[in-house]
């Protein structure tokens, strides 16, 4: 995993936890890429599981990614 992907996993991880995020949750943030990192970007494919849980979006220099948590329920 490249410097970026795990950049925005670590994110969205902190903002999880920051923010007590359980069961169904929608998790955005918004980070602020160095000129390397945007051409990072623009040149890797992020990994097929990452695009099935992430929305990313390059604005400038910003990067926001959306993700949300489904709920799950608990069985007896």
């Amino acid at each position: 995993m490249c410097n970026l992907e795990s950049k925005i996993i670590k994110a969205i991880e902190k903002n999880k936890l920051d923010f007590g995020f359980m069961g169904t949750g929608s998790v955005k943030i918004t980070l602020i890429l160095s000129d390397e990192e945007i051409k990072q970007f623009k040149e890797i494919e992020i990994d097929e599981h990452i695009n099935k849980l992430y929305t990313l979006e390059l604005e400038g220099n910003k990067l926001y990614v959306s993700y949300f948590t489904p709920q799950i329920k608990a069985t007896t």
